[in-house]
């Protein structure tokens, strides 16, 4: 039993409160950092090919290849040599030495299986056989290895767990695997509530790890002092979102921990632009802040970096759980708020206050314009479409995005997810007249670019929703039901925009007349989906197996029956 000896408050409410009183501040520094040195060497572990420059690895979206791209000491990212295919399912982190042989292994959690795996280094950016450090790693939010926390001497690791909010550390043990794990204690004022931080990286300085965590619901990071103990050190520091100064107003989609890669004593960082979307340097100094100092590509959305990003495509209040949107058929016709508890089940709903009177659709957008928050599309009864940015589960603030006029023409509408391995949420749509189905690829502002055709002979299909990367082969999905047979059929994305021929899952969808995107709604790390049954209202959420099917439903909700519509 993991125990905890003292009271805490949740880490969510140290970070509103302490947010306001550090973020002001033009850089910020934990206490004592004015005094702090240059750490004589850095604690660089990303040398994966032996000749003393630090390497990257990347996951490209598009067809799920790992990328080495060995490093030569300079600012810039050299040309990114395929490692091999399958991928796509595989969350990564370059750990350092785990296995005490001398060479930097990689982490990789598999996303259908949760099985953690070392892939230790071969000294030339290859692998040798990879080692199973344990399964169940699907319930945790985020992880990063790659600095000895406790002095040992060996490399340790740090997760995040989702269902109660721990952050966990797991000694190294030399050989690529961990011993049992403890719960990791700050200080007095921080204990459970880590899953408000969506991302982790290490960070080693020379003079002790560090541990670099991200909170987009404080919209800030937060830097941690390892006490050599498997602990950290009191007072933790708290960053802008742009690593170095409140004035910035560069933020970021990903930020991992590089090693020093421009050679001059200071651990760097690899980012992704958040509105810019492009794969940058940013430039470490002593004190552990970052600042941006180079473009090492301009198409940084394509590549998934080496740490954990957890999915906000449905949680539209920020706590860490996916939500549904709802447009109830009573008058007025007000968008209605259903927050998910995390575990597959609702909270209290409440009223948003928004009415929508005389739209034709309500449908979820995922993040459509790279603010990390998902948003709605809104259609109108003359056919405009529109973007409404989420905020605060407040769809009136924030620059609302005109995509076009016309949309009447479309009989279904979908959103949520990056079909075309860009980085980028795109819409896809079915057109009335001729049945064809069309992808609007995303442009990462709202905005949608010229539509591509991708599929004929869709009026057959009476539902269709995108819930996303069913199958765990990194690329998102499609789900439809004929109604010819009543029959739901799975249609796998290429992450080129383009669909697999549709395979049929089941049958007997017969009196099922809405199907809903909802993403990870029960925590178990497989995007579901959530069907109404007509007759009576039930809401049934459907637990996504990780194959591609689902393995079980659940009612979730009585009544659904006098909702318009769901998102």
């Amino acid at each position: 039993m993991n125990e905890i000896f003292r009271p805490k408050r949740r880490v969510a409410e140290r970070i509103a409160a302490s947010a306001a009183m550090v973020l002001g501040a033009t850089l910020l520094i934990s206490q004592g950092a004015g005094t702090a040195q240059a750490a004589e060497t850095a604690g660089d572990h990303y040398d994966y090919n032996g000749d003393g420059f630090q390497d990257l690895y990347m996951v490209r979206k598009s067809d799920g290849h790992l990328l080495f791209s060995a490093g030569d000491g300079g600012e810039t990212l050299p040309a990114p040599v395929s490692k091999g295919g399958g991928w796509g399912k595989m969350d990564i982190a370059m750990a350092g030495d785990l296995t005490e042989d001398g060479l930097p292994d990689l982490l990789a959690r598999d996303g259908k299986t949760g099985n953690l795996y070392t892939y230790p280094g071969d000294g030339s950016g290859g692998f040798a056989a990879r080692i199973l450090v344990s399964g169940g790693w699907n319930t945790m939010v985020a992880f990063s290895s790659a600095g000895d926390f406790d002095g040992d001497g060996l490399l340790d690791l740090y997760a995040v767990r989702k269902a109660d909010g721990l952050l966990y550390f797991y000694p190294g043990e030399g050989d690529g695997t961990f011993g049992a794990r403890t719960v990791a204690v700050v200080d007095e004022d921080l204990g459970t509530g880590w899953a408000v931080f969506d991302s982790m990286t290490t960070v080693d300085h020379g003079n002790g790890p560090e541990l670099l965590l991200h909170s987009i619901t404080a919209g800030n990071y937060l830097h941690l002092e390892s006490d050599g103990e498997g602990g950290f050190e009191p007072y933790p520091s708290y960053y802008t979102g742009s690593l170095y100064s409140d004035a910035d107003p560069t933020r970021y989609r990903q930020v991992v921990a590089a090693g020093d890669r421009n050679e001059d004593g200071y651990q760097d960082f690899v980012a992704i632009g958040r509105q810019s979307g492009e794969l940058l340097l940013l430039e470490g100094d002593a004190y552990s802040n970052a600042r941006f100092k180079t473009r090492l590509a301009t198409v940084g959305t394509v590549y998934r970096l080496p740490a954990t990003t957890y999915e906000h495509a449905y949680d539209y209040d920020q706590d860490y759980a996916s939500d549904l949107v709802a447009v109830r058929s009573a008058t007025p016709a007000d968008l209605t708020f259903y927050p998910g508890t995390g575990t597959g089940g609702f909270g209290s709903r409440r009223n948003l206050y928004f009415q929508i009177d005389g739209m034709t659709l309500v449908e979820s957008a995922g993040d459509m314009n790279g603010d990390l928050i998902p948003d709605l599309l809104i259609r109108s009864d003359d056919g405009l479409l529109e973007m409404h940015p989420g905020h605060e589960v407040n769809f009136l603030n924030g620059q609302i995005v005109a995509i076009g006029s016309g949309w009447n023409s479309m009989s279904a509408i979908v959103g949520g997810q990056d079909l075309n391995g860009d980085g980028k949420v795109d819409i896809v749509a079915r057109e009335k007249s001729t049945g064809y189905l069309w992808l609007y690829p995303g442009k990462g502002d709202g905005r949608v670019g010229t539509r591509v055709k991708i599929g004929t002979g869709w009026n057959a299909m009476r539902e269709i929703t995108a819930p996303g990367d069913l199958d765990h082969d990194g690329h998102a999905d499609i789900l439809a039901i004929r109604g010819s047979d009543n029959c739901m059929y799975f249609y796998g994305g290429r992450g080129n925009g383009t669909l697999k021929p549709g395979v049929k899952m089941s049958c007997n969808w017969v009196g099922y007349d809405s199907v809903a995107a909802v993403g990870d709604f029960n925590g178990d790390g497989h995007t579901d989906w959530v069907a109404r049954r007509k007759s009576d209202g039930a809401l049934f959420l459907y637990r996504g197996n990780g194959a591609g099917g689902y393995g079980s439903r659940a009612q979730v909700g009585t009544g659904w029956n006098s909702i318009k519509f769901i998102a």
